[in-house]
């Protein structure tokens, strides 16, 4: 692959790719980057994917730019990239207007990371997916639970998902004319029931609807052994109820662990 702007435009030996070197780089694996050099450009508040990201390039030796609002200009994408690719051999970019992100992409010769648009968040769930497969093993074998609407997150869940042919439900308000979608439904009980995985997402201002929030007693539906990853920064009052981090069902802290790793293996994917 040239570039990560979507879960969609992944091959399953892509994934597999990636969680490997992720392994390989757990288990002391550390190639040498030095001489190579990224920009990167954070839109808005960042904290997880930036920080994971510029402590993945300090270890890998890539020295790192930064390049504030790098895509805002209104100066062709064409133009951009052919003058910054002649000093930068790989982008990360944070930029809420996915179809710009992809012109620059188109644009460059350089592989281009989409660090989350308004479409995507391609490397979240990547290094989620990673924790769950060191969990439980194998991925097809899980049942898992989307709860909300299509927020960049559930969207690329719901690719990663149909990639790897994983069984899902996404719980969710649903419009007249997509209720023949089949892996829409509208319980929350009906949607974790059985689920190994349940994952959420902050909803858009003011869509809310409090039926939605995953709460212990819908919990008790799911398999004995279910993990709900609520997508941070998460709201108590809304998508995930306090009592529910307190609990076993929380994933924890520790499985935002791998996002480091998994940012140095997509890393490595893109320049080897």
């Amino acid at each position: 692959m040239k570039d990560l702007l979507s879960i969609a435009a992944l091959s399953i030996k892509d994934i597999e790719q990636i969680f490997q070197l992720a392994r390989k780089l757990k288990n002391g694996y550390l190639p040498n980057f030095a001489g190579i050099t990224s920009a990167y450009s954070f839109e808005a508040n960042s904290l997880r994917t930036r920080a994971t990201f510029l402590k993945a390039m300090a270890r890998l030796e890539i020295t790192a730019i930064e390049l504030p609002n790098l895509l805002k200009t209104n100066e062709d994408k064409t133009h951009l990239a052919g003058y910054l690719d002649q000093w930068m051999n790989l982008y990360i970019i944070r930029e809420s207007n996915h179809e710009i992100l992809e012109m620059f992409a188109g644009a460059s010769k350089r592989p281009v990371v989409n660090a989350m648009s308004s479409q995507e968040h391609p490397c979240e769930v990547l290094s989620d997916a990673f924790f769950l497969s060191e969990h439980f093993g194998k991925l097809e074998q899980l049942k898992v639970c989307l709860v909300g609407p299509a927020t960049n997150v559930l969207q690329s869940w719901r690719e990663f998902c149909e990639l790897l042919q994983i069984k899902y439900v996404q719980v969710c308000p649903q419009p007249e004319k997509a209720h023949t979608e089949k892996h829409i439904v509208h319980s929350l009980a009906e949607g974790i029931q059985g689920a190994d995985v349940i994952l959420t997402d902050h909803w858009p201002k003011g869509s809310f609807e409090l039926e939605y929030q995953v709460t212990l007693d819908k919990l008790q539906f799911a398999a004995p052994h279910a993990l709900v990853i609520p997508c941070p920064p998460f709201d108590t009052r809304q998508e995930i109820h306090a009592d529910v981090i307190a609990s076993p069902y929380f994933a924890g802290y520790k499985q935002k662990r791998d996002l480091y790793t998994v940012h140095q293996a997509i890393l490595v994917n893109l320049l080897t």
